[in-house]
């Protein structure tokens, strides 16, 4: 009756179960007492008289259910069970039990405590007895004894005891001698379950080891110190403290870490930490941190946040700092690895998506990072020296000598690691709700720290993070309104990031950008001087208006003042007479957000007068450093500068005079490349569709890769397939022609070879194949060399002798998912993944850091800079420029005279596989990085490609239905160039015509005269372009289109015509062109 009852409180309501529970234990307890079970239990406890190990181990486990409760407890430590429990033989049956009742034992402060009151001898048996369980005994007796240990570590007796019988190498054993620590994957799962959690129970012991012995430390440095304000973990009084357990907390153990890692000398040797370094103990956390990546356990995340706070503690010391900056190798990778990238990844949540995984790992890197750059400890080596301690272990050579190269290399290591990237976006964070206000302040002091490193804040700088006072932005308000004590901290290492990088500035608001941090500086900097004669009159006026005429009359006649009439004032100047102004400076802060200084200084009337016309020259829009002298009477006002914007009408500019011919080729390319006609379309057959495509280098034909594998050659001029060839069984995702025209790239993404080089002088032949190597491009200079790409590898294959002649192996790699190899403009240096490759050593130059996923960068064409995604680094400095938002995740494409960029997004890849692209590029100047337009299509943009005169482009545009597939085309766009109102109303009548002729509704989106943006210029540049022979080439190309009719028939009509713009249709050999053709007869022109 009573289990059917049971059962029924379970799956009713689990609150009312428990309480059922307890009762039952209550009742079960005063019957024990009644009934003396306590001497029932001793009884049974000597194996000596029961002469029967099973028996014993029975009574242990009934001994380990009454336990749990106090009273019990402490009544069978006071009639002597401890003693008899530990007389129980070892090894035996029994000797498993005894585990699981020492366990409840010291999950009973109170129990414990009256064990620690034991004498010495006792409590050494004690943990003796303990330490053969962890060796020695079943595994179920291992795991107690790690429990009772990890509950037992508060108590400094027992703490004592555990280090003086050599505990430590005891726990990291259990590890080592695991014979599947790796999880093989040929062992059962019930192995590796058994293994994980092994490692479990082991970090958490681990952890409380360091913490108990990082709050003993803490009181030792405060009585060293005489601090009186050291952070309260124990309730432990003077001269009893030995029996008083730790109380620990999470926000006791960061202060308590904040406030031992300053007193920390440089080369301080703590015991617990020298022991674990020695027995290896830092090698095994790492490599469990690495693998739990791979495990399939619910305790995972437990294990690894187990695991960071053991470092956390342990990075307290500079030695584990130095050794987390040296490459370890993991067991069973013979791949080298820094400790500090592991530590990142967990940081990241690439380990275990978990947020106090995360704040784990943020609290190592912030401890590592945020070190004082002088210790002032003065605890000696053997201070921190244990007394049973080994001889000192010996330290490798270093190149550390002070704090401040500690922290260099530290420093170095992060950046290295990609640090940055990984820091800035967790202050980006905003999921999940209730962590994220905590990680964007812990991410934050680690930036702090970082920052205090000159190329990281160099590198800080430039970013949006602060550039585009995006930080002021997360700082006005947190995520979640309850975290507001998280927030008040994230605001407090914010605070000190802007300091960090742009100087020292106080009471920086929360709504400042760096506009206003500069023009704050600069008004900080400005030297206030005024006419003082100027303010004796207004003192002599203000004494005049008080009614003390003798004293004002003796002040002129003392001064020499000239018996003027009274001066007007301004509103202004009657604030300052009468002590009260009218700027913000009354309420202790300026219109910039700067508080006024709090330092207590003497009050004089220069500095009330300072004051106030500093407080006035912060008002103006444009202020100066220096100034003229100030005006008293008449309120000051810096002059603001006009800024001559030129107009992009080339006519007028041309004939303004004086007009500055400086910045003329800027307007210019302004004015041409915001405006592109479209002028022809070349649609692919049904069954195939177009992904890229490039400009031959005689400008005749267009080269257009499918997804079948074929390259195209299309006549730019008729718009005939003058050829199809087969290249690869998968989709052509690059193509390349060399500057002779004689050889072809090409490049897919699956089924090996993945690029293959081609000759097309008579006959198109494959003469290189290379096989895994999916991107491939020839060199700039000579291009008598391909550099290939496989992942983050590259290789250089010489042309001629068809031979590789270098491979490129960083040694740090930044794995970019679209990583592309590319020589510099004189083939002097590489760029690959990030790194920079000396071409003719063969060696690394240095290693750009990684602030996107997934784009290495190009080269600029002038040679001195490098466009890794949005960032800009100079090739001479390596310091980063700038930062270009506009070309954030975009394919970038060159003019041949280099003054331009266009800018394509990256392909995304749908869940279910499916690529989609932008529907826009931009165009920047490549001088100074300004952007001159972005252009919308109605189509996605999967390729761009410029002829070889500029003077056209060329679009690969699909649909973006996923049914549309078909529906590709490569359309041409004439530079320079933009169509009337009425010849974009006529083409989308067509394209209406075309819509309903073809049944299609998914082509809706196909608005062929909506592609051009701009004013309409046509009539100017008609003007300026030479047409001397325009009838000429009309009849010409009249002729050559008569001539080419068995290749294609040419059908023309009135609304063709007006449209400009010729189509092609290339699976049914026909084509729609317009009345002129003059501008394809000029392009075909320029290219021959």
């Amino acid at each position: 009756m009573f289990i059917s009852c049971d059962l029924f409180c379970v799956k009713a309501n689990k609150k009312l179960y428990n309480y059922l529970l307890f009762h039952f234990f209550l009742q079960m307890l005063s019957f024990a007492f009644k009934n003396n079970a306590v001497e029932l239990i001793l009884n049974y406890l000597d194996t000596f008289k029961t002469k029967d190990s099973r028996l014993t181990f029975e009574a242990l486990k009934y001994l380990s259910s009454l336990l749990c409760h106090k009273k019990f407890a402490l009544e069978f430590i006071r009639k002597g069970g401890l003693l008899k429990m530990l007389k129980i033989p070892r090894p035996s049956i029994s000797a498993t039990g005894v585990s699981l009742c020492l366990y409840y034992i010291a999950y009973a402060e109170d129990a414990m405590e009256k064990v620690c009151l034991m004498s010495k001898s006792v409590l050494a048996t004690l943990v003796t007895y303990a330490m053969w369980l962890l060796e020695c005994s079943h595994g179920s007796g291992r795991n107690h004894a790690l429990m009772f240990f990890g509950a037992s570590y508060p108590f400094k007796i027992m703490l004592d005891l555990f280090d003086s019988q050599d505990g430590l190498r005891v726990i990291l054993n259990i590890i080592s001698t695991l014979p599947n620590f790796l999880a093989d994957e040929n062992d059962s799962e019930e192995n590796q379950m058994l293994t994980r959690q092994v490692v479990r129970q082991v970090g958490y012991n681990l952890k409380r080891y360091f913490e108990c012995h990082l709050s003993f430390l803490a009181e030792k440095i405060g009585k060293m110190q005489q601090v009186s304000q050291i952070p309260q973990t124990s309730n432990r009084t003077e001269g009893t403290s030995f029996y008083k357990p730790l109380k620990h907390d999470p926000t006791k153990l960061r202060e308590l870490n904040n406030f031992v890692l300053p007193l920390m000398p440089l080369w301080a040797r703590w015991h617990p930490v020298e022991k674990l370094i020695k027995l290896g103990g830092l090698q095994y956390l790492m490599q469990v941190i690495a693998f739990a990546y791979d495990w399939n356990y619910s305790g995972r995340a437990e294990t690894v946040k187990s695991v960071l706070d053991i470092l956390a503690t342990c990075c307290l010391v500079p030695r584990v700092q130095i050794l987390l900056t040296e490459r370890l190798t993991l067991q069973g990778s013979n791949n080298l690895t820094y400790g500090l990238s592991i530590i990142l990844s967990a940081a990241e949540g690439e380990v275990v998506q978990d947020p106090d995984v995360q704040r784990s790992a943020l609290v190592v890197i912030g401890n590592c990072v945020s070190g004082p750059l002088r210790r002032n400890g003065v605890a000696t080596l053997d201070q921190f020296q244990h007394p049973t301690a080994v001889s000192k272990t010996p330290i490798r050579k270093s190149s550390v000598k002070t704090c401040e190269d500690l922290l260099n290399k530290i420093w170095e290591c992060v950046r290295v690691n990609n640090g940055i990237l990984i820091l800035t976006r967790l202050l980006l964070v905003k999921s999940p709700i209730r962590d994220a206000d905590s990680l964007r302040a812990l991410a934050c002091r680690c930036l702090a720290g970082l920052a205090r490193y000159k190329p990281i804040r160099q590198v800080l700088e430039q970013l949006p993070l602060m550039k585009s006072g995006m930080i002021q932005m997360l700082m006005r308000e947190p995520v979640l309104q309850e975290n507001r004590q998280e927030h008040a901290v994230f605001q407090k290492y914010g605070l000190e990031l802007i300091k960090l990088v742009y100087g020292k500035i106080t009471g920086v608001e929360y709504d400042l950008n760096v506009v206003a941090i500069h023009k704050s500086d600069l008004i900080s900097q400005s030297r206030i001087q005024y006419n003082e004669k100027q303010l004796l009159e207004l003192v002599r006026e203000h004494l005049r208006a008080k009614g003390l005429l003798e004293t004002a009359v003796l002040l002129g006649k003392e001064a020499k003042l000239d018996n003027t009439p009274p001066i007007v004032l301004s509103s202004s100047s009657k604030s300052l007479i009468n002590g009260l102004p009218l700027t913000p400076a009354r309420k202790g802060k300026s219109t910039f957000g700067f508080q006024a200084p709090t330092k207590q200084r003497t009050v004089t009337l220069d500095t009330i007068v300072t004051e106030y016309l500093t407080n006035q020259h912060s008002l103006c829009k444009t202020p100066m450093a220096i100034c003229p002298t100030f005006d008293l009477v008449v309120p000051h006002k810096c002059p603001t500068p006009k800024a001559r914007v030129p107009t992009v009408n080339f006519a007028a500019r041309f004939g303004r005079p004086g007009y500055d011919w400086s910045t003329a080729g800027s307007v210019n390319r302004k004015l041409v490349y915001s405006r592109f006609k479209p002028i022809r379309v070349l649609r692919s057959p049904e069954e195939d569709h177009f992904t890229t495509a490039s400009f031959s280098s005689c400008n005749q034909w267009a080269i257009v890769g499918t997804h079948n594998g074929e390259i195209k050659l299309i006549n730019i001029v008729t718009g005939s397939e003058d050829g199809t060839y087969s290249c690869h069984d998968s989709e052509i995702h690059h193509v390349q022609p060399n500057r002779k025209g004689n050889l072809l790239l090409t490049s897919s993404i699956w089924r090996r070879p993945l690029s293959k080089l081609w000759r097309m002088d008579t006959l198109f032949e494959n003469i290189m194949e290379f096989d895994r190597e999916e991107y491939a491009e020839f060199s700039n200079l000579t291009q008598d060399k391909v550099i290939a790409t496989n992942m983050e590898h590259a290789y250089i294959y010489d042309i001629e002798t068809k031979m590789k002649i270098l491979t490129l192996e960083p040694r740090m790699s930044n794995q970019y998912t679209k990583n592309r190899a590319t020589f510099d403009p004189n083939d002097e240096l590489i760029l690959c993944d990030g790194v920079l490759w000396d071409f003719k050593s063969g060696t690394e130059v240095h290693k750009f850091d990684k602030l996107n996923e997934s784009i290495s960068g190009v080269f600029h064409p002038k040679g001195l800079e490098i466009i890794a995604n949005s960032e800009v680094w100079d090739v001479r400095t390596f310091k980063l420029l700038r930062t270009v938002r506009a070309l954030d995740q975009c394919t970038l494409v060159f003019t041949n005279d280099g003054e331009i960029i266009y800018g394509t997004k990256c392909e995304k890849e749908t869940p279910d596989g499916y690529k989609i692209a932008d529907t826009s590029f931009v165009t920047l100047d490549a001088t100074d990085y300004e952007r001159i337009g972005t252009i919308e299509l109605k189509r996605n943009i999967y390729s761009l490609a410029t002829s070889p005169n500029d003077l056209q482009i060329a679009l690969v545009e699909n649909s973006s239905s996923e049914d549309s597939v078909s529906d590709s085309c490569v359309r041409f766009y004439e530079v320079g160039r933009s169509r009337g109102e009425e010849e974009e109303q006529v083409d989308e009548e067509d394209e209406e015509d075309e819509l309903q002729s073809q049944d299609s509704d998914d082509d809706d989106d196909d608005d062929e005269g909506s592609d051009d943006i701009g004013l309409d210029v046509d009539r100017l540049l008609d003007e300026l372009l030479p047409n001397e022979n325009e009838e000429f080439e009309n009849e010409e190309s009249q002729e050559e289109t008569e001539e080419d009719e068995g290749e294609m028939v040419l059908e023309s009509d009135s609304e063709d015509a007006e449209a400009g713009e010729a189509e092609v249709d290339l699976s049914s050999g026909s084509a729609h062109s317009d009345g002129s053709d003059s501008t394809s007869g000029n392009d075909s022109d320029d290219g021959d």
